[in-house]
């Protein structure tokens, strides 16, 4: 046997076993990942954009996020997070398109979200109704800036719900699953 055919009877198998460790730890990570999907009721009209979030707070202070994203034009936006932990999510219309929720631009907060289990069949799709509102209980002055993902919680999940697609879409390509 040849030094290349002896090289292929290693490298094969470990190429293999990368693989299968790879998806491990792709099957690990969605067990700790949980959904949370939010609806803003009515979707914003206007060309201004509206952005869902999810963060977490520590001592009554945004401690990190989860990531932001804008919302789809029917209201709906959705997150994949850790489960070990309890989030605000939200929404706000940037009107003055800063980059940043300002006092007077409508918002909708909800506290306490824990996020459903990804992995579990049994669980029953939640989602979180939001009307966004200029009149709320956060303190005067709040000026909340789209924050930096912090992908260890998780971040946000593209939906496609009801959504028509042919399967000769790129996006159904062998090569689309690989990556």
């Amino acid at each position: 046997m040849n030094s290349r055919a002896f090289a292929l009877l290693f490298v094969v198998p470990l190429l293999a076993s990368c693989g299968i460790i790879g998806l491990r730890k792709e099957v690990e990570t969605m067990e700790e990942r949980g959904g949370v999907t939010i609806q803003v009721s009515p979707p914003p009209a206007g060309d201004a954009p509206t952005y869902a979030l999810a963060w977490r707070m520590e001592h009554d202070q945004r401690k990190d996020s989860a990531g932001f994203q804008p919302l789809r034009a029917d209201g709906l936006a959705s997150f994949n997070l850790s489960m070990s932990s309890l989030y605000r999510v939200g929404a706000f219309t940037d009107e003055n398109r800063n980059g940043a929720y300002d006092a007077g631009e409508p918002i909708a907060v909800i506290k306490d979200v824990r996020p459903l289990s990804l992995s579990d069949p049994s669980v029953k799709i939640k989602i979180w109704k939001l009307t966004l509102a200029r009149n709320h209980d956060l303190p005067a002055g709040t000026v909340i800036e789209l924050p930096r993902e912090n992908k260890e919680l998780g971040g946000s999940t593209s939906l496609a719900l009801g959504d028509v697609a042919s399967l000769d879409e790129k996006r159904f390509a062998p090569e689309a699953g690989g990556s």
